[in-house]
């Protein structure tokens, strides 16, 4: 009787518990992502400061912006992706850099701008937890 008892407690710890380490989980990569898109950010105020010009120069790819190795590249950065997919935009005074979570993980789009950084840059775009 003492072992059901036991097993039954454990069943329902563990199925409060398995949520909230899933949910937590999520919102580590949303931090990561915001993280990485600050890091871009500086690398960016970096850029302006010595050229005069955000990166990227033009729109990149068609006007479907430049990936992470390009990033990466140009900015003189080591992003890692992680799960996330990483574009940026820009014309020289401007820029717009976005990472989204890849499927088939809980999706979320986060974005970062030529803005300062503040509480609503980098800023969550859509689904974050």
């Amino acid at each position: 009787m003492e072992l059901i008892v036991v097993i039954i407690l454990l069943g329902v710890m563990t199925g409060i518990a398995i949520p909230r380490y899933s949910a937590t989980l999520e919102k580590s990569h949303v931090q990561d992502a915001i993280m990485q898109l600050t890091t871009i950010h500086a690398a960016e105020q970096i850029m302006y400061a010595r050229t005069g010009k955000y990166w990227p120069p033009d729109l990149g790819a068609g006007g479907l912006g430049y990936n992470l190795a390009a990033i990466n590249t140009n900015l003189n950065l080591n992003i890692i992706a992680n799960g996330l997919t990483y574009t940026c935009f820009g014309q020289g005074s401007w820029f717009t850099c976005i990472a989204v979570r890849d499927a088939p993980a809980t999706q979320f789009d986060v974005e970062v701008t030529e803005d300062p950084i503040s509480s609503a840059n980098p800023a969550c775009l859509a689904f974050c937890p």
